[in-house]
């Protein structure tokens, strides 16, 4: 059995390495000491592990991509398949990102300039928000552009007395 071979199996028996949708795969001790573990049985520093790993990891992606967009072209595909193809085949089971929390509000606070209150309102759509934000950044801009306008005209008179 080749390296490359070992290495696959260790971590493939050691899923905290790869499946992003565990809550270990956060631990990075928890990782680290699995990461010695492989090192130890495959018979290589814990880097050259990592290393090897990630570039084994790159590659299967770059297969399951080619394979993925030659299927249904009807061209015929004169590559020869990879030879861990088959071995890394159980990454197609894994989680491969991870849920994020967004820093926006689901819902938008919508102020009625009228009676001053605040309603809460879904968003209808996405240009709604991106049409909020421009009008925020265009207030913020008209601010900038006031308070140059000021500060330079206070600069001229003071000038002017001094002058």
């Amino acid at each position: 059995m080749e390296i490359d071979e070992i290495l696959i199996e260790e971590v493939r028996q050691r899923p905290v390495i790869y499946d992003l949708g565990l809550e270990d795969y956060k631990n990075l001790r928890k990782k680290d000491f699995v990461w010695r573990e492989v090192a130890s049985n495959v018979h290589l520093d814990e880097a050259m592990c990592k290393k090897r790993w990630k570039g084994l990891q790159d590659c299967y992606k770059r297969c399951k991509r080619m394979e993925l967009s030659t299927s249904g072209s009807g061209a015929e595909t004169p590559r020869r398949k990879w030879r861990y193809l088959e071995a890394m085949s159980f990454l197609d089971n894994v989680t491969s990102t991870r849920t994020t929390i967004g820093s926006i509000p689901e819902e938008l606070v919508v102020i009625d300039e009228e009676s001053s209150t605040a309603a809460e309102t879904p968003p209808s759509s996405s240009r709604v928000r991106k049409e909020d934000e421009r009008d925020k950044f265009e207030a913020l801009i008209d601010l900038a552009a006031s308070s140059i306008t000021q500060t330079c005209s206070e600069f001229c008179v003071e000038r002017k007395g001094a002058g």
